[in-house]
């Protein structure tokens, strides 16, 4: 399960007990951050930030990450939504690239990163100076570019290999998905 499945596992699962939609459960979720950081009237014993507090850690976060790090991956563009669930790209570097408002720019920046294969650094240097979409695509780009296609079109992890293709799955439904999707017939 990668963060953003966490993320919308986490608000799910307390909306049902909450009784109440997703988004009050984001907002309850702020607010407790800002309680304890001071920035708002506490109110204590409140059973349902127990509650709150409980889950988001039994997901593996803080109060305080989960909103910092985690709540933003719900405003992701579908593009980097789609990456970030395929396992294709991090959520910290999904986080940046959203700072790209242009779709166009944004598209040709993320091929970048994920040919080059960059780091949040690299990245975070690429957008804080002169922007460039321009790839200088060698034959090893277009091979793992190859490979992220195929990736999206099987939706399982790809490698391109000097005279292979490999195809990761998770399993009997895993290969079972990818063979349906390839037309083979069990």
């Amino acid at each position: 399960m990668n963060d953003l499945e966490a993320v919308e596992g986490v608000l799910k699962q307390l909306a049902v007990r909450m009784k109440c939609s997703q988004a009050h459960v984001a907002k309850a979720i702020r607010r407790l951050d800002n309680e304890r950081r001071g920035h708002v009237p506490a109110t204590t014993g409140r059973e349902r930030d127990r509650e709150i507090t409980a889950l988001v850690n039994t997901s593996g976060f803080t109060v305080r990450e989960f909103v910092k790090r985690k709540l933003p991956l719900l405003h992701l563009p579908d593009d980097l939504k789609a990456l970030v669930r395929r396992g294709a790209l991090q959520p910290t570097k999904a986080l940046l690239l959203m700072k790209l408002e242009d779709e166009d720019q944004r598209g040709a920046i993320t091929r970048r990163v994920l040919l080059e294969r960059l780091s949040v650094r690299a990245i975070t240097e690429l957008l804080g100076g002169s922007v460039s979409p321009a790839i200088n695509a060698s034959d090893d780009q277009e091979h793992r570019w190859l490979a992220l296609e195929v990736s999206r079109a099987l939706g399982a992890r790809v490698e391109l290999e000097a005279d292979r293709l490999v195809i990761h799955h998770d399993g009997g439904e895993g290969l079972t998905a990818i063979l349906e999707r390839l037309g083979v017939e069990l």
